[in-house]
């Protein structure tokens, strides 16, 4: 196996991790979920779009009448 570290090494790098943690963390941006109405409907409206996309393209291509499946 490899080599145990001195208690004091592992002492210093608990240390140093904690602090790079520390810093790392207090730099990030957070941000609240914003509860407007008008960013609800504006997400919901983009998930309609999306799924009203999905169908018209899975309706079209095992449609009959698409061109590219006629040979």
């Amino acid at each position: 196996m490899g080599r145990r570290l001195p208690l004091h090494e592992v002492i210093v790098l608990d240390k140093l991790f904690h602090l790079l943690y520390t810093i790392i963390m207090n730099n990030i941006p957070t941000y609240d979920f914003p509860q407007s109405p008008i960013l609800i409907l504006g997400f919901f409206g983009i998930l309609v779009a999306l799924v009203t996309l999905y169908i018209a393209n899975r309706d079209y291509f095992s449609s009959p009448l698409n061109r590219d499946k006629i040979k």
